[in-house]
């Protein structure tokens, strides 16, 4: 049995093998290059006797036709150093939906298209008579700008031995479901949470709870997310109206009316006959099933100019900052003109918009605020540090000069710096940014150059792991700066507080040190 990285730089069925893109157990995932130079992703799998029961599978599933769902181009087997392998050519993706998760939340634009791609995808495998049951954040990809749905590990709706009843297919179904409410939670920052007191945001208040209680199928929540369109209805007065000017001899008939919206979508369009012979060819010779890619890359292409459709763009197209306007763009370039931008890069600021006049004097009104706050601060800190030269005056011993007082003051009345410096010490201790004063062990979640970004950070641990009291440290009084969890502590606590950490989702990464 060989290492999976052995593979790299070799040959297999004609296609170069690249680097290791990730295992898991017998099966591997390699970058590699077709013949005319696109990129693709290829899938080795160590066959134990079942070579032809996963190529069937993957041409079955090759046969099945969706924007959102991953491609697979080839299929067939081969052999490395006398191993036979089982192998399939699939589309090649950017990044992982998981992988964003773990930074932020999505935003409720964000997580429909996440839902409008996840749901079409499996309505297209139900129908189909294939089920999913992974549908998780690490099977859902962004590849260019459309959102793809991992296909390769699907397989037949069947249920097991004796128990295959439509009772049966129809749970396996449901089951897929039920996943897609759970990645929902996930990505709107509420896995774990969904209670029957719970409120969603629309339209996710019908799909999520109707997800997770069986009542809703995978083509409901298409139908949800993209509700039909619908005639305008003209009043019956207007229609009266309208009827008595129209001459008879221009009278409307049955063949000349052009059809309506209800017709139009009814009717199969070039680009949709164009893709159903492209799908029957798929089913006639699997083995050619990626010629079907470059055609609804052309087919997009020729509808640039039309309308776009709910839910064809992609999860970065306007995520949550200044993004608006994006909206207006055509979604219909499914990787023509930004191929290679995954997800991550979508996270990126983007051009801000101009900034008009009421921004102008916000911001100036905003400085002067900031000009008094400074300058009452500096008078306060003046009349701090003449009360703490009293203080250390008489710490040494030295006589304090100490303005005369009224003739009627006590003695007792006169040593009124402590308090002062018992405040500035309570301000000192309570600092986020105490600099070795914060001796021991710490928990440390995130490292961050600027102090602004690690302090956005705690922000938003307080409001979903309060009690691990992140807060924003630093032992040198600069950069870099830490968001720690919890106090200093020794080297037992802070390692179980570094395993709950992990435990309730926190990165893998995070460490105690002892500073």
């Amino acid at each position: 049995m060989h290492l999976w990285t052995e593979y790299e730089g070799n040959t297999l069925a004609g296609y170069p093998i690249g680097r290791l893109n990730r295992s898991e157990g017998r099966n591997a995932f390699f970058t590699t290059t077709t013949p005319d130079g696109q990129r693709a992703l290829l899938r080795l799998t160590e066959a134990h006797f079942d070579e032809s029961e996963l190529i069937g599978r993957w041409r079955r599933i090759a046969a099945v036709s969706h924007p959102n769902l991953q491609a697979i181009k080839r299929a067939g087997q081969t052999t490395f150093d006398g191993l036979s392998l089982a192998c399939c050519l699939l589309e090649p993706t950017d990044s992982c939906l998981s992988d964003a998760l773990r930074e932020q939340v999505l935003s409720l634009d964000d997580t429909k298209e996440v839902a409008e791609a996840v749901s079409g995808a499996l309505a297209a495998l139900h129908a189909a008579g294939l089920i999913h049951e992974h549908v998780d954040a690490t099977n859902v990809f962004a590849s260019g700008e459309v959102i793809k749905l991992r296909s390769d590990c699907c397989r037949d709706c069947v249920g097991d031995f004796e128990a295959d009843t439509p009772e049966a297919r129809e749970a396996l179904r449901q089951r897929d479901v039920h996943d897609l409410g759970v990645l929902l939670l996930r990505c709107l920052g509420m896995d774990g949470q969904a209670h029957t007191s719970t409120r969603f945001p629309r339209p996710f208040d019908r799909i999520i709870p109707g997800a997770l209680n069986g009542t809703l199928r995978s083509e409901d929540i298409v139908g949800i997310l993209q509700p039909p369109k619908q005639t305008p209805n003209l009043p019956a007065a207007q229609q009266v109206a309208v009827g008595a000017t129209m001459p008879a001899a221009v009278a409307p008939t049955t063949e000349d009316t052009e059809p309506t919206i209800s017709h139009r979508v009814a009717s199969p369009s070039p680009q949709a006959s164009a893709s159903a012979h492209v799908s029957s060819s798929i089913q006639d010779e699997p083995v050619l099933a990626h010629n079907r890619l470059p055609v609804t890359e052309a087919g997009l292409d020729s509808d640039a100019t039309a309308s776009p459709t709910p839910g064809s763009g992609w999860i970065g197209s306007r995520l949550q900052m200044g993004l608006d306007g994006l909206l207006e763009q055509s979604r219909q370039h499914l990787g023509t003109e930004s191929i290679g931008a995954g997800l991550m890069r979508r996270l990126r600021p983007m051009n801000a918009r101009p900034i008009s006049r009421k921004a102008y004097i916000a911001s100036g009104a905003a400085a002067a605020l900031l000009g008094v706050v400074i300058w009452a601060a500096g008078g306060s800190k003046h009349e701090d540090n003449k009360v703490n030269e009293q203080h250390a005056t008489i710490i040494e011993g030295k006589p304090a000069q100490i303005p005369q007082a009224p003739a009627q003051a006590t003695p007792a009345q006169q040593p009124l710096p402590k308090p002062a410096v018992h405040s500035e010490a309570n301000a000192t201790q309570n600092s986020l940014l105490a600099s070795g004063e914060r001796a021991g062990w710490n928990v440390i979640a995130y490292t961050y150059k600027y102090e602004q970004q690690a302090q956005a950070q705690v922000m938003k641990l307080q409001r979903k792991y309060v009690s691990l009291h992140p807060q924003v440290f630093t032992p040198t009084g600069h950069a870099p700066y830490f968001v720690a969890l919890g106090n200093p502590s020794n080297e037992t606590t802070a390692m179980d507080l570094r395993n709950r950490a992990r435990q309730v989702g926190l990165p893998r990464d995070t460490y105690a040190r002892n500073f």
